[in-house]
């Protein structure tokens, strides 16, 4: 007895939150328990070389060898037959990519950390963080990764005139610290060993908003090598790359310094900085395209869409030869508008100048999604694969358009291809799971349901799905806990009251089905069907009077043929043979062969 599954495409979300059976005095003190015992000498540790590999994105196992010393780092990566060198002090960093051979060189801000910045001694970060008077939160438990439990910990600054905050994870298990988050940034550490009489992780995870997921596995440490400040100094052909850096910044018009420093803020998220910056670039240099192009993706990030579009425009009539960049910028901010024929007809000039631009393919698939032309949104997805096939969320939503076309098993290999790029959330399981139930394989729907249901708790829907498998293989008291939970929740979900009155009504628990399904018909007295369920709730019980009047209201809602049949029948077993072959003749008539045939069996003349 197939349900419809009502869903949703959602925001994502990593982890379950519950509160801990665990006060923060106590997760402090378990915690420094774990350091006891092992020497953390900062002296050693200002003093280290590493060994490993590393990944960024989707480029796998990269030697890496790193050293550092008292805020020094320096990093060699072997990278496509070539060594990458990468170097840091207090005030400057810089590397040459041996594939342009070029230097580059950026000013370290002090508000910046290393990408791992475990230096910094992160094992004892809580306790030292702790000892100044920072405050501990209330502990929160959360599943990270999908696997592993921790408690959440938020330790907070009192210092009015400079608040800060940090969020610290502890492994449940063995009090580890395993991860910090601060201002969007986020590290994990994982697989601790003793190393050198220290408790340290040997897998290391970074990633904040502008740049790719990293991962360090390190198969040595070593604290003894020699290291000496001169070791992070510039070499001669450095100083001179530097020296000629310097030069051109010093030749920099105050046009471009303006346009760079809008640039700065664009990328850390400041789109009102940077509009200002841009708007000064403009004033100093009016009619320059690339400052009207950034100026236009500020202006549709920070939500100015009408902005944004009019300085896009001004960059296509400007532009000997316009790129399809120009009108996918265009289209994207027609889209945010709702404008669909218009961000349609952007995006199309987009492909006609390049077709093989996967952004702008995607792009212009997920508006397909706006006309209901699923077709189309495969189309466009597929094509985009074949220049970009590393896309998690282009195959979620291939899935989607693929469940809309009935083409259940497509969509299911779309959602585990989604899953295997690292896309792991809650909605692609549910929705995986719907595919699954349409192909009526109910055991692998209820796996994928119920991992949703554990990484989002929060969403009715994953539980109703789930519950609804559970009545395809005739587990209805696991179903009916689930409908009775959700219920608690919310008393307003009629469909579920209803649900949970057919699941009782299947284990005999009759007169408690009346009374879910009444609670329905409180809700939604519109709906035709459900009438008709409590009629035959009631013939079950041998109230076929009862059951006439709701299959009479069911009638005065919807014509049935059915229902006039399944009337006439309650009729039957009332001796009211005239009004039950009257049923039975307008059965018949709409065309039911039931009706037919008890038109023939009680109603001969």
């Amino acid at each position: 007895m197939h349900r419809t599954l009502f869903v949703s495409i959602l925001i994502l979300s990593v982890s379950v939150n519950l509160s801990a059976q665990i006060s923060s005095k106590k997760l402090l003190k378990k915690y420094s328990e774990t350091l006891e015992g092992y020497n953390y000498d900062l002296a050693n540790e200002q003093n280290v070389f590493m060994e490993g590999q590393m990944n960024i994105g989707q480029i796998k196992d990269i030697p890496v060898k790193m050293w550092m010393l008292e805020g020094n780092m320096k990093l060699e990566m072997e990278f496509m037959g070539t060594k990458l060198t990468r170097i840091m002090n207090d005030t400057l960093e810089w590397q040459f990519d041996p594939f342009s051979n070029k230097y580059s060189f950026e000013p370290v801000s002090d508000q910046e950390s290393n990408d791992l910045n475990f230096i910094d001694n992160k094992q004892n970060d809580v306790l030292l963080l702790t000892e100044n008077g920072w405050e501990p939160s209330d502990v929160v438990e959360k599943v990270l990764f999908d696997t592993l439990n921790v408690y959440e910990l938020v330790l907070s600054s009192s210092v009015e005139e400079n608040p800060q905050s940090k969020t610290f994870y502890f492994d449940q298990t063995t009090y580890h610290v395993v991860g910090v988050k601060e201002n969007e940034a986020e590290e994990y550490y994982f697989d601790y060993k003793v190393t050198s009489d220290m408790l340290l992780p040997h897998r290391f995870v970074y990633q904040n908003p502008t740049n790719e997921l990293t991962t360090f596995n390190v198969n040595k440490f070593d604290f003894s090598i020699n290291l000496s400040v001169s070791d992070f100094q510039m070499s001669e052909q450095t100083k001179k790359a530097y020296a000629e850096f310097l030069a051109k910044q010093k030749e920099k018009s105050p046009a471009l310094i303006a346009y760079e420093a809008g640039v700065s803020a664009f990328d850390s998220g400041e789109y009102d900085e940077a509009i200002k910056f841009l708007d000064e670039a403009n004033r100093l240099a009016p009619n320059d395209i690339t400052v009207l192009s950034k100026r236009g993706a500020a202006k549709r990030q920070n939500g100015d869409q009408y902005g944004a579009i009019s300085d896009f425009n001004r960059v296509i009539e400007l532009r000997d030869t316009v790129t399809a960049v120009d009108y996918n910028n265009l289209g994207l901010s027609k889209y945010y508008l709702n404008d669909n024929e218009g961000a349609k007809a952007d995006y199309m000039k987009a492909i006609e100048v390049d077709s093989t631009d996967a952004t702008i393919l995607r792009n212009i698939a997920l508006l397909q999604f706006r006309f209901q032309a699923y077709d189309s949104v495969v189309y466009y997805y597929s094509k985009s694969f074949e220049y970009d096939s590393t896309n998690a969320i282009g195959y979620y939503y291939r899935g989607i358009a693929n469940a809309e076309l009935n083409q259940y098993p497509e969509a299911i290999s779309d959602y585990t291809r989604a899953q295997e790029l690292n896309l792991l959330e809650a909605p692609v399981y549910n929705y995986k799971g719907v595919a699954y139930y349409y192909l009526e394989n109910y055991d692998s729907a209820m796996v994928n349901f119920k991992k949703a249901m554990d990484l989002d708790s929060t969403d009715f829907q994953y539980a109703l799905n789930y519950a609804n498998a559970l009545t395809e293989v005739n587990n209805y008291a696991d179903a009916i806990e689930i409908y009775d939970n959700l219920v608690q929740t919310d008393s307003t979900q009629h469909g579920i009251w209803a649900d949970m009155a057919i699941s009782k009504f299947e284990i005999s628990m009759t007169e408690q089905a009346i009374q879910d399904i009444t609670k329905a018909i409180e809700l939604l007295p519109s709906a035709a069907i459900y009438y008709d369920h409590r009629a035959r709730m009631k013939e079950a019980i041998g109230d076929y009077l009862g059951a006439v009047d709701d299959f009479t209201s069911s009638l005065d809602l919807e014509q049935d043929s059915n229902i006039y049949y399944e009337r006439g029948m309650a009729k039957i077993n009332l001796s009211n043979k005239f009004d039950a072959c009257k049923d039975f003749k307008k059965a018949a008539e709409m065309g039911d062969d039931n009706g037919k045939a008890a038109l023939k069996e009680h109603c001969k003349l």
